[in-house]
């Protein structure tokens, strides 16, 4: 039974394979017909930086080529042949050359000896829905991008009506259940994923038939990504960006338009060049020593502080610049050095009463 479904899990890696390609190959003709379209670059949910559809479709392809070849690397657990095995303890009453159904049956290698068999029953199937679950969250990514550029706020993009529903009574929209549902098979998959290795956790070695339990979610992650891709390549096959409906920031320029200077703009706006160095000079200063501090999360933490020095020494130029301490909590604009904290003398009481910095505590 366990070498039928190891063979059956490389044809499934390979169907999964075949349709993540059609579903790439889709997206790189979105490129091609569309690529010059002018699209906003979102981070935070508010628009970035200039971008286009060749730029957006372009990462979920790389994406998926990244999927296929994790589905690549699970079939080194799937290759193995369990064949001779048995319960676990080999056949010693049958002459079985096990290395000629290796052979035969197209894996590619023997799994010795025969008591690792049982003791790897869940790996090869874990792995093959751990690359299943990660797939799907590029998908679910993909899907959620799509329903808000539906949405009438935003307008990009229309969908075909066929991977639309109406409304009994809501006739004036059309929703996009499609994207919806593959959205929602993303925590399908990963909980046959968990299923799956909570199943076989703890199982002492040999036999047990906890792992005929596997079958249900693993036969449901596959069936279940297969499907996604599937309608996923057939709804972007379909799909077409409206450039009419969509509209750029102000302050973001269209690809086409862009100057090498373009993308410094917003950053110089916030803060001027010579001010932004010298304050990055002094978080990485106030963090010296500190091993788990991040100059630039320091920076991000204590913008305030920041930005008061940065405005003081604007509006008096000939002031002596802000000096501080270790600590960025005592940093002033002006005045003296804020002196360095000293190490505090350890004064917790020992066991006996007695304090472990010396001395005697108190009876």
């Amino acid at each position: 039974m366990l070498t039928a479904l190891r063979l059956y899990l490389l044809d499934a890696a390979d169907a999964v394979a075949a349709s993540v390609q059609a579903l790439a190959d889709t997206l790189a003709e979105l490129t091609a017909r569309q690529g010059d379209v002018a699209l906003p670059g979102y981070t935070h949910m508010q628009q970035a930086m200039p971008s286009s559809v060749a730029l957006w479709s372009d990462g979920f392809a790389e994406a998926l080529d990244d999927a296929i070849a994790g589905l690549r690397a699970a079939r080194r657990r799937m290759a193995k042949n369990p064949l001779g095995s048995a319960a676990g303890y080999g056949t010693p009453g049958l002459d079985l050359d096990r290395d000629a159904t290796t052979r035969t049956l197209g894996f590619s290698e023997t799994q010795v000896p025969v008591t690792a068999v049982q003791l790897s029953r869940g790996k090869a199937e874990a792995g093959l829905l751990f690359e299943l679950t990660l797939l799907m969250q590029d998908l679910g990514r993909l899907a959620s991008d799509l329903l808000l550029f539906y949405t009438q706020e935003f307008g990009y993009v229309e969908l075909a009506d066929d991977v639309t529903t109406g409304s009994s009574i809501m006739p004036q929209k059309r929703n996009p259940d499609v994207l919806e549902l593959v959205r929602g098979a993303t925590a399908t998959v990963q909980a046959c994923l968990q299923e799956c290795l909570m199943l076989v956790a703890k199982l002492p070695s040999g036999f047990q038939r906890d792992t005929q339990r596997i079958k249900a979610p693993l036969f449901r992650g596959i069936d279940l990504t297969i499907d996604s891709v599937d309608i996923m390549a057939y709804l972007v096959s379909r799909m077409r960006f409206l450039p009419e409906r969509i509209r750029m920031d102000e302050g973001l320029e269209p690809p086409g338009k862009r100057t090498p200077s373009s993308g410094r703009k917003a950053f110089r706006s916030a803060m001027p060049t010579a001010g932004s160095r010298r304050v990055m000079r002094r978080a990485a200063t106030a963090t010296e020593g500190c091993r788990h501090t991040n100059p630039g999360a320091v920076l991000v933490y204590h913008a305030p502080i920041w930005r008061a020095v940065h405005d003081h020494e604007s509006r008096h130029p000939d002031a002596r610049p802000a000096r501080h301490g270790r600590s960025l909590h005592g940093l002033r604009p002006e005045g003296p050095p804020v002196p360095p904290r000293q190490p505090q003398r350890d004064t917790h009481r020992g066991s006996r009463g007695r304090r472990r910095g010396g001395g005697r505590g108190r009876a």
